[in-house]
């Protein structure tokens, strides 16, 4: 399918516009920093299934998404990275780490430890870590990031939050606004640009209008949101994909940061109140987030994915599953590798779990 030009329009403008990037794995990330430090947030994305070179450094064991990274970097293709931030969100992302420092000393890291609480003790060891950061950051860019730059940084973040709960909203309503490669492709630039270039993107598409479609609501939750053939295989089965919860797409933008507050403590305070993942030891409060949502989209049923060897979204399952039987939502939930989800038997899958709403 041919890419419609606003997004091959808005990739040249990104490519031209991040020069100096600082790599990031979890959306836990405070790209605010970054940003007003000068760089620019760019999550780090493998496009090709084949591994190379990370059989050598990492278990078979591990999660999928991580050997993918560590491959992009035993291989040399990010050089252009003038940094990378992991924070503790897995065990997985420490050996990460423990790779890019040994191996790879040629990008600069810095490791942030998020708490798993969020009460005021832990905002203030977040904070503490934030200021660590601000440090590292400053080191790298040569560049004092004072609290002007910071609150500047989160209003273009908070918009940027704003436009993609319009553009989920309105794509809840009418589904045929934008279709399932068109979405990705939004949160894919929107998670790999500068924001006063993707906040543009994302004003520009809200002024489109499209066709209506027709299908089965369906709500898709988990880890990973690039899973571009799943989607797909959702709308070529008679579905609609209404709402998601993955790490960059709908649990990226709730909770906004407070622009009138000392800029570490309103950071510190908004990302760990944000929709927490199964990391966090309030994690069913994201099982109650996405049954609402599910009852707002008035989905049909609810597709949960997630990668082998993920413990912090496998474990959390069993307990929405329940969940969702008591209130008779169908669910399917597929495990996979992180490119393994464009198989047949998984299009197969999706067939029937449709055809049962």
């Amino acid at each position: 399918m041919k890419e419609k030009p606003i997004f091959t329009a808005y990739q040249k403008e990104i490519d031209r516009t991040s020069s100096k990037k600082i790599g990031l794995l979890c959306p836990y990330t405070v790209e605010e920093l970054i940003d007003a430090a000068g760089f620019t947030p760019v999550r780090l994305i493998p496009h090709e299934p084949n591994m190379r070179f990370v059989d050598a450094y990492l278990p078979g064991t591990l999660c999928s998404y991580l050997r993918y990274v560590v491959d992009l970097g035993i291989a040399g293709e990010l050089k252009g990275f003038r940094g990378l931030v992991i924070n503790h969100s897995c065990d997985g992302a420490r050996r990460t780490l423990d790779i890019f420092n040994t191996y790879i000393p040629d990008i600069p890291t810095f490791f942030v430890d998020i708490p798993k609480k969020n009460d005021p003790h832990a905002a203030r060891y977040f904070k503490r870590e934030l200021e660590k950061m601000k440090v590292y950051l400053q080191e790298l860019s040569g560049v004092e990031i004072t609290d002007s730059a910071l609150v500047a940084s989160i209003v273009r973040y908070n918009e940027n939050r704003r436009l993609l709960q319009e553009i989920y909203d309105v794509r809840a309503n009418n589904p045929g606004v934008m279709n399932a490669q068109e979405l990705i492709r939004v949160l894919d630039l929107n998670s790999t640009g500068p924001k006063q270039t993707t906040n543009q993107m994302l004003s520009d598409l809200l002024s489109v209008s499209g066709l209506e479609r027709k299908g089965k609501r369906v709500f898709v939750s988990g880890n990973i949101f690039d899973t571009l053939p799943l989607l797909e295989y959702i709308e070529e089965c008679g579905g609609v994909v209404v709402g998601d919860d993955f790490c960059f797409g709908g649990r990226y933008f709730p909770v906004a940061v407070a622009e009138n507050e000392a800029p570490l403590d309103a950071l510190a305070r908004r990302y760990l109140s944000r929709v927490p993942c199964g990391r966090m030891i309030n994690f069913s409060e994201r099982i109650d987030y996405v049954i609402e949502a599910v009852q707002k989209t008035m989905s049909a049923g609810v597709i949960y994915t997630s990668l082998k060897f993920c413990d912090n979204f496998l474990v959390d399952f069993p307990l929405f599953r329940e969940r969702l039987d008591q209130l008779d939502i169908p669910s399917l939930f597929l495990e996979s590798e992180y490119f393994s989800l464009r198989s047949g038997q998984v299009r197969t899958r999706v067939e029937a779990f449709l055809e049962r709403l």
